[in-house]
């Protein structure tokens, strides 16, 4: 990856779910499982928007939940 490519930062989208169930995990410092995102999402109990998508150069970096920005 380019050192000197830009971070950019944005809410995340309905398109970018997969990603956001990518990085979950079971460990208990994260705080939401996959199988509970997948679910919280089919009910609305939780909206992609609520979430951001770090991208550098063209490529998600990181995802997370609006109270960690």
């Amino acid at each position: 990856m380019n050192a000197t490519a830009t971070l950019h930062v944005r809410r995340a989208g309905r398109d970018d779910v997969p990603e956001l169930t990518d990085w979950t995990s079971d460990d208990p410092v994260v705080r939401i499982g996959a199988d509970r995102l997948t679910a919280e999402l089919a009910t609305e109990n939780y909206r992609p928007e609520w979430s951001w998508v770090a991208e550098q150069a063209g490529r998600h970096v990181t995802v997370g939940p609006p109270s960690t920005v």
